[in-house]
């Protein structure tokens, strides 16, 4: 891809773009599942502040919206 870049040959940019974008989607949704997950298992404890979920929710879930909302990138 650095060859193609580096003689100005951008021709594959555009499939770049749409199977990162994808991939943002997906991982970003995994995430913020995967948290809610720990945090469920942990039972009534989840939602106590010690436990770091709510610090680790807040982090993750606005990654889903960031740069474009997982809805209309995985379509």
């Amino acid at each position: 891809m650095m060859d193609q870049i580096q003689k100005q040959d951008f021709s594959k940019m555009d499939v770049l773009h749409h199977l990162l974008a994808g991939f943002k989607a997906y991982y970003t949704e995994e995430v913020l599942l995967g948290c809610e997950k720990c945090r469920r298992s942990a039972g009534g404890a989840g939602y106590a502040s010690f436990t770091g979920f709510k610090e680790i929710h807040s982090q993750t879930s606005p990654l889903v919206t960031f740069e474009g909302d997982n809805t209309v990138m995985m379509l």
